[in-house]
């Protein structure tokens, strides 16, 4: 049997106790979530799309609420009535992002319904002139188209088999780039008709509801790790004592201190006598001896 002393015991529940708190509290982020702390929005992904892309009016729209539900359900509210399809949406903890696009004739209204939306911080809008580029797409492919018209009346009239192959050498290529103009033209008129629309909603960090799951988190942690250690306690304590056990039957015996030969000192008491000589006792006995010489005389 290990004894141990009391002060050493109240030691040792100090440390535990002391250990479980403070894992509770690193677990839980306490004091994190009571202090006000900023949101972190990752908006790499749909700032790339936004910067690239070529739509001839952009608006970046910044919220900053304490309900993001109430937020996000008034605008796909205005998605529903402007029958609008994101292109990309990210529903996070405490941030939600859209990136959509707003047609012309719908772009005022649709500017005008999110600026309603309660919590807006910000609002910036890009342009760009993108008429010169359209006009000369539309005069590159215009040129095209005839040159491509002339090839095929050049084919229609010619009656050499290797001019005809020519010319439809020569008319493959002409419509290889009449497609691409065109695809180029399509994809200008879009970006002139549509107009994108880039909205971070950021949610109120500090709410009660971060309270309470860190006292849930700190007490479940707290709780565990005691167990944990008492378990692991328990184990090490039966695992030496299985060790002085071991010792035993192989005949290894333990030093004793100071204090075990004290004890051992006092339950056996030494039997030798202890003899005591007073000096008023000697002085007695050479009296007592004189007078004895005296009455023999």
């Amino acid at each position: 049997m290990i004894r141990m002393r009391r002060s050493t015991k109240y030691f040792v529940v100090i440390i535990i106790f002391i250990i479980s708190i403070g894992i509770g509290l690193k677990r839980s982020n306490f004091y994190g979530n009571l202090s006000p702390r900023k949101v972190s929005v990752d908006t790499s992904r749909i700032d790339r799309l936004f910067k690239n892309s070529s739509n001839m009016k952009k608006v970046e729209m910044n919220y900053s609420v304490s309900i993001k539900g109430e937020a996000i359900r008034n605008l796909q509210e205005m998605f529903s009535e402007n029958d609008i399809s994101p292109i990309l949406t990210e529903y996070r903890k405490n941030y939600f992002l859209a990136l959509f696009e707003i047609q012309d004739s719908l772009f005022k209204e649709g500017i005008s319904a999110l600026r309603q939306i309660e919590g807006l911080e910000s609002e910036n809008s890009q342009s760009k002139e993108l008429h010169l580029f359209r006009m000369d797409i539309a005069e590159h492919l215009k040129n095209k188209e005839l040159t491509r018209n002339h090839l095929q009346s050049l084919i229609s009239i010619s009656t050499i088999p290797e001019r005809v192959k020519q010319y439809n050498i020569q008319l493959e290529k002409i419509q290889v780039e009449i497609d691409s103009l065109s695809s180029q033209e399509t994809i200008w008129k879009h970006n002139e008709e549509f107009h994108l629309v880039s909205v971070i909603i950021k949610g109120d960090i500090n709410d009660s509801n971060l309270f309470l799951n860190s006292v849930k988190v700190f007490l479940k942690t707290t709780g565990l790790t005691l167990i944990i250690l008492i378990i692991s306690l328990l184990i090490l304590y039966y695992i030496m004592i299985l060790i002085l056990q071991l010792m035993k039957v192989l005949g290894i015996k333990t030093s004793k201190g100071s204090s075990s030969y004290y004890y051992y000192s006092r339950d056996k008491p030494s039997r030798k006598k202890i003899k005591r000589v007073y000096k008023d006792e000697d002085q007695n006995k050479e009296e007592k001896r004189e007078e004895r010489n005296n009455e023999s005389k």
